[in-house]
């Protein structure tokens, strides 16, 4: 029988091959989120399984993954079935590609199918409504995750709009600024909505897969640690030999980037790792503190930048320049709100105000 290496640090059990539950990689991998919702509702009662994927024990998910668990986040396919279908998703690919002339089309009616029904495309990970696609980048096949705004104009709609164009602009910054590499995303504006368009980094051209890890099943696996910032998870990780000191410290530029730019949703679901257990591209940094509440209204929040300790003051000034130029870019987009452009440029001046301070 031909066997691959298992590519994930293993620690104690692990190595023998006992794991307590599943092995941890495939936690990343069950159906999550909007997507997962959608994609278990559409499958519910075929497989005979929860229509709410949070109630599916290990049994069910390993059911439901070899069964019809050929998009899974990461690499990994479990089962003949499954695998078949990949291989004839994979044969029809190359001819289905949506263009930049598709788009204009096929996004709304995705997006209006994806809240309707459900989207059974796939199951990646994250609560904001998304859908799937292939796409001809002129020329350049890839796989992206699209996250999209209502279509109507009210306050909650405007501002998750500004919070998707914000998203796409801090990615860039991250970049441009800190050198931190970023999933590359576009704006596209159609039928009254604002789409996000992330290139997946787990995909590659018409049927290439790359493995990934969130922090989170690597901390419940390896680590144990209770929740806590990506930082302090990192320093761990490091003086348990799982990452380089080079990775550890980008972690903390970039939690530090996160906190100066109001992002209140850091879990650890949103930072994730290669095999080789180097970062991926950053993805989902964006500031969430001025997301519209659960009802639909858009309270008015203050921004207060949080302010380190001596030993972290070398990453918090680093962070903190790329956090005043991405402010200063999000005032300054047209294509944000002019209400929350003038937000922008308070936050600017607050994180300002504590670097002549500091």
């Amino acid at each position: 029988m031909f066997q691959e290496p298992f590519l994930w640090p293993l620690q104690n059990a692990m190595q023998d091959g006992w794991f307590d539950g599943l092995p941890y990689p495939l936690v990343d991998a069950r159906p999550q989120g909007f997507l997962g919702r959608n994609f278990a509702r559409h499958h519910a009662v075929v497989l005979r399984v929860s229509e709410n994927p949070d109630d599916w024990s290990d049994d069910d998910i390993l059911h439901v993954l070899s069964s019809v668990g050929f998009d899974l986040p990461g690499n990994l396919i479990l089962g003949e079935a499954a695998y078949r279908q990949f291989l004839e998703h994979s044969a029809v690919r190359a001819t289905s590609a949506l263009t930049a002339q598709d788009i204009p089309v096929a996004y709304p009616a995705r997006a209006s199918s994806a809240m309707a029904q459900g989207d059974a495309g796939s199951s990646a990970a994250g609560e904001f409504p998304k859908f799937t696609a292939f796409r001809d980048m002129n020329g350049k096949l890839a796989d992206v995750i699209v996250k999209f705004s209502g279509a109507d104009n009210s306050a909650a709609v405007r501002r998750w709009s500004d919070l998707l164009i914000c998203e796409h602009l801090a990615l860039q910054v991250l970049e441009a600024e800190l050198g931190i590499a970023a999933a590359r995303s576009q704006i596209h504006q159609f039928a009254g909505r604002t789409f996000l368009e992330v290139v997946r980094f787990d995909r590659h051209g018409v049927s290439g897969r790359s493995p990934v890890c969130t922090l989170q099943n690597l901390n419940a696996a390896l680590l144990g640690m209770s929740s806590s910032s990506w930082a302090k998870v990192s320093a761990q990780m490091h003086k348990e030999k799982l990452i380089t000191a080079e990775t550890a410290r980008t972690i903390e530029l970039l939690w530090w980037f996160g906190k100066l730019i109001g992002n209140s949703d850091m879990h650890e679901g949103n930072l994730a790792f290669r095999a080789n257990m180097e970062l991926t591209p950053a993805y989902d940094m964006l500031p969430m503190l001025f997301a519209p509440s659960p009802g639909g209204e858009v309270p008015v929040r203050e921004f207060k930048p949080l302010l380190p300790l001596p030993a972290e003051r070398e990453s918090w000034q680093r962070a903190a320049a790329a956090a005043i130029v991405y402010w200063r870019r999000c005032a300054q987009d047209d294509r944000v709100s002019n209400e929350f452009r003038k937000i922008c440029d308070m936050c600017a001046n607050a994180v300002q105000s504590q670097v002549e301070q500091i």
